[in-house]
């Protein structure tokens, strides 16, 4: 008999196993986290071209050389990762606990560390301008995926080699183990009896070097093959494997859920909403409101003066109880009764916006046609980020200071929005809003925007569009059909405003405009006189008239003659609070450098429109402030004097008035003698009294000092 110790080997009673759910869930969770963390990889390049544009055109803008510690930042994690899984690699080759653990363990922190880069993009993103972005969150998500996907998969496969599963052939035979027979079972003895003497000492599980079959070889075919028997043979597997696919997902989700609600609580929101000071003055009866003077001053009625800061950016307009005026410290309004102020208004936190009108560069000051509201444009900064800034539009009641309407407007250093003011709406840039609430009322469209023009519309009609070569054009647009338009061509230019770019903007007092029409050049001055007609924009609107409108298809009754003049005088129409045009007074010839000689015209006022009784009348008929002459007489610039004196001539013929007073230092020369031309001077009509608010100090001393004169 044959004693070989291989013949007493009993095989060994194998009954197979079923393929572990354990696997099988590793797998499948493995699985969906990769596909998962892929797809949020490619859905982040998306995200970047088309929901966040306007921030990889900022990264870009903003783009410049990175510093070393930025360097540091970007290459730090990817060497860190890289060293992580290179430890990982090395780790697979020898089977240890601890190889395990590191197996286990550095995809996932690998992931961890690369999550720094979007982290960093999206920390970066908030510091400049507050945006919390999305993608860097999509890309840190999908990173953390991967690595979770891929440490699931490493455990699918570890698991695998310390419990071993049946070949694939023979997991496919268990799929009718309920019906096999005796012969089954001694195929599978056999097959017992068989790896038994191929390997008679099977290795353990720490071994260095386990065999493919215990090891899970085809780890990948083999997952969704036991998988496909579980799903068949335990219909429990249906409900527990999509549950652990989902698993890995939902748990980065509900972390980045937990992250991001613990940043809305932490990290501040921008916020650019102006903090500010002063004070109110309460309201009065309308009926008791002071009215413009008509006739000539007769006298001083009050003196004021103001302390200030950028004086050659001080504007002034009249309220609807005096005047109120704006310089670097804020709105300050005046009774015009009396001189005493009313109410102020400053922003603490935000810079006055201005815009400009020939040379000068004003802040914006914007009063209602009705002169019950005035808008200011502020530029607001959030100092705890880079660059969070916008334009804050302000609207008050300029009778007690009190704002009726804030509108924030994005922020473009090039091209600050115009503002215009109807008796009830306003148009800021693109927006039309609510002068009484702020609400958005509608828009106009971006090439409309572009023509910036600031200042009074009409009662209850906006102007916009922009300008051709030879006059101005408007597009009248009322402000209850913001989609109607009717086009006011051939509108009066003042052309002695420079640069001549700025001439074309309009002059509108009190929802009247003018229209010039045959315009002769003279070939010495190059001065265009004009025809000129005034027209009521409000009428024109509401009257529903189809296609252009020019001199010669007004509505009738919406137009008055002017006669013919050099154009619009903008300065005198805003101070008198209606169109006042120009004609030539003198000429001077001079030589210049170049040994040529040059005719020069000085204007003069000419004709002023009545728009109570639609005529006009000739200037020197006018008891207006607006047309009369302003003189100063004193001693040079620089010079201290305790008399400085200023005379104010009607242009009626009526007695001068003087106003002398004492001066810290005279600013302004004898032969500042023009109005409006003078850049530190202000006049305007305001209920109670005529106002000239003029610079009476040296402003490159410091703050400089306002007096402001009320005569009626």
């Amino acid at each position: 008999m044959d004693e070989n110790p291989d013949s007493t080997i009993e095989p060994t009673q194998h009954t197979p196993q079923e393929p572990s759910l354990t696997a099988a869930a590793l797998g499948t969770a493995g699985m969906g986290a990769l596909v998962v963390g892929i797809s949020l990889l490619g859905l982040s390049l998306v995200a970047l071209e088309v929901i966040e544009p306007s921030a990889k055109t900022a990264s870009e803008t903003a783009s410049k050389p990175p510093s070393p510690s930025e360097t540091a930042a970007t290459l730090g994690p990817l060497l860190a990762a890289a060293l992580v899984l290179g430890l990982a690699h090395l780790a697979r080759k020898k089977r240890r606990p601890l190889n395990d653990v590191v197996v286990l363990a550095a995809p996932t922190m690998a992931g961890i560390i690369l999550c720094l880069l979007p982290s960093y993009s999206w920390w970066n993103a908030y510091q400049y301008d507050g945006t919390r972005r999305l993608t860097p969150v999509m890309v840190g998500a999908g990173i953390i995926l991967i690595g979770v996907g891929w440490t699931l998969i490493n455990a699918r496969r570890i698991y695998l080699d310390l419990h071993p599963q049946p070949p694939a052939g023979e997991a496919a035979g268990i799929q009718e183990a309920g019906k096999a027979d005796d012969t089954a079972h001694e195929v599978a003895n056999a097959a017992a009896t068989d790896a038994v003497k191929a390997d008679p000492e099977p290795d353990s599980p720490d071994s260095d070097n386990p065999k493919p079959n215990q090891s899970g070889a085809g780890h990948s075919t083999g997952a969704l093959s036991q998988t496909a028997v579980l799903l068949r043979r335990r219909p429990r597997s249906w409900v527990l494997l999509p549950v652990a696919a989902c698993a890995p997902v939902v748990t980065v989700a509900l972390v980045l859920a937990l992250v991001s609600a613990l940043a809305a609580a932490v990290l501040p929101f921008p916020d650019i909403s102006p903090t500010t000071t002063g004070r109110r003055a309460d309201a009065v009866d309308p009926d008791s409101l002071p009215a413009v003077p008509t006739a000539a001053p007769t006298q001083v009625a009050w003196t004021t003066t103001l302390m200030g800061v950028d004086h050659d950016k001080m504007s002034m307009v009249a309220g609807t109880r005096g005047p109120i005026l704006l310089t670097g410290e804020g709105l300050r309004a005046l009774d015009g009764q009396d001189g005493s102020i009313l109410w102020t208004y400053h922003a603490t936190n935000a810079d006055h916006e201005g815009h400009r009108v020939g040379d000068d560069y004003r802040y914006t000051l914007v009063s209602s046609p009705d002169r019950r509201h005035v808008a200011v444009v502020l530029e607001s900064v959030d100092e705890r980020f880079d660059n969070v800034r916008g334009f804050i539009i302000m609207v008050l009641d300029a009778g007690t200071g009190e704002v009726t309407a804030e509108h924030e407007y994005a922020y473009d250093y090039n091209n600050p929005p115009g503002v215009q003011l109807t008796d009830s709406v306003a148009l800021v840039g693109r927006d039309v809003i609510s002068l009484d609430g702020g609400s958005l009322l509608g828009r106009i469209s971006p090439e409309e925007a572009e023509y910036n023009y600031t200042g009074t519309a009409g009662h209850s009609t906006l102007v916009v569009a922009g300008t051709d070569a030879d006059s101005i054009t408007l597009h009248l647009v009322p402000e209850t059909d913001l989609a109607r338009r009717t086009e006011l061509k051939g509108l009066c230019r003042d052309q002695f405003l420079s640069p001549p770019v700025k001439s074309e903007l309009p002059t509108i007092e009190a929802g009247w405009t003018a229209l010039c029409t045959s315009g002769t050049e003279d070939p010495d001055t190059h001065a265009t006189s004009w025809t000129m007609t005034a027209v009521n924009i409000d009428e024109i609107a509401a009257s529903g008239v189809q296609g252009e409108v020019d001199a010669g298809n007004v509505p009738s009754g919406s137009q008055v003659p002017l006669g013919t003049g050099l154009g619009l005088d903008r300065a005198a129409s805003a101070a008198g609070g209606t169109l006042i045009t120009r004609t030539e007074k003198d000429r001077r010839v001079w030589e210049d450098s170049y040994g040529d000689t040059r005719t020069e015209v000085n204007p003069q006022v000419h004709m002023v429109l009545d728009p109570a009784t639609r005529t006009a009348f000739p200037a020197d008929q006018s008891a207006s402030i607006a047309t009369a002459e302003i003189s100063f007489a004193g001693l040079p610039y620089g010079e201290p004097v305790s008399d400085y004196t200023l005379t104010i001539a009607p242009s009626n013929g009526a007695p001068p008035v003087s106003a002398a007073f004492t001066s810290t230092q005279i600013f302004s020369s004898p032969d500042h003698e023009y109005f409006p031309d003078d850049d530190y001077r202000h006049v305007v009509g305001a209920p109670g009294a005529s106002v000239i608010a003029l610079v009476t100090s040296d402003f490159l001393s410091g703050p400089f000092e306002i007096t402001i004169v009320g005569v009626r």
